[in-house]
C-alpha cells in the first residue's frame, strides 16, 4: 500500500515542489511527533489542574436530548454523550461551562459551529444544530466513538510508525481541508 508523498515527507523522505498537501513548516512538525509518538515519549496531562473549579453536575436533558453522560471537558465547553429520541441516534452535545457565559465567549463558541459547517470532510465531526437550554448555547456534533487519541497512545503504546504515520495522515487531510476553507482549529491535542 502505497504512502502519499506528502505524508512520506513526514517520515523524513522528500516530496516534489508541485505536489500540492500541508504547508512545510506542519510537515517539519509531523517529522519531530511520528517518530515521538510511535515510541510513545509523547507524555499527555491525564490529571486536571490542581485550581480547576468545581464540576457541573451532569443534566439528564439540555432540549430535545437525553443526556447519557460526559465525554469530556475543556476550558471553554463540556461535551456530553446525548441521544436525539427525534431521529434515535447518539449525538455529542457541547455546552458552555457556567463561567464562560459573556458576550465574547458566545459569540466565539456559536463561531465555532459556523465554522464546522463549513469545512464537510469525512475526518471533520460534522455540526447537526446550534440550540441553547436555560439560556445557555450548545451545539449538537456528530458522535465518534472511541475515544481520544491520547487515551489510545497510553493503552496502545508503542505504536508502529506506519499506524502512526497513517493516522497522521488523516489529521493531516482534515486540517489541510480546514485551512483551505479559511478555518484554523485551535486547540489541536491528543486529548481533543
Amino acid at each position: 500500500e502505497a504512502v502519499p508523498s506528502w505524508a512520506s515527507a513526514a517520515l523524513g523522505r522528500t516530496v516534489e515542489p508541485s505536489e500540492r498537501g500541508p504547508a512545510p513548516a506542519f510537515l517539519s512538525s509531523l517529522r519531530i511527533l511520528v517518530p515521538r509518538i510511535a515510541a510513545n515519549a509523547v507524555e499527555f496531562p491525564s490529571e486536571p489542574v490542581a485550581n480547576s473549579p468545581a464540576p457541573e453536575p451532569c443534566p439528564t436533558r439540555l432540549g430535545t436530548y437525553d443526556i447519557l453522560g460526559e465525554i469530556g471537558r475543556g476550558g471553554m465547553a463540556i461535551v456530553y454523550k446525548a441521544r436525539q429520541p427525534v431521529l434515535d441516534r447518539t449525538v455529542a452535545l457541547k455546552r458552555l461551562r457556567l463561567r464562560d457565559q459573556d458576550d465574547a465567549d458566545v459569540v466565539r463558541f456559536l463561531r465555532e459551529a459556523e465554522s464546522i459547517a463549513r469545512v464537510p470532510h469525512p475526518n471533520i465531526v460534522q455540526v447537526f444544530e446550534v440550540g441553547h437550554d436555560d439560556g445557555r448555547p450548545f451545539l449538537v456534533l456528530e458522535f465518534v466513538g472511541g475515544g481520544t487519541l491520547a487515551e489510545f497512545l497510553a493503552e496502545a503504546a508503542p505504536v508502529e510508525p506506519r499506524v502512526a504515520a497513517e493516522f497522521l495522515e488523516k489529521v493531516a487531510r482534515a486540517v489541510h481541508h480546514a485551512h483551505n476553507h479559511g478555518v484554523i482549529h485551535r486547540d489541536l491535542k491528543p486529548a481533543n
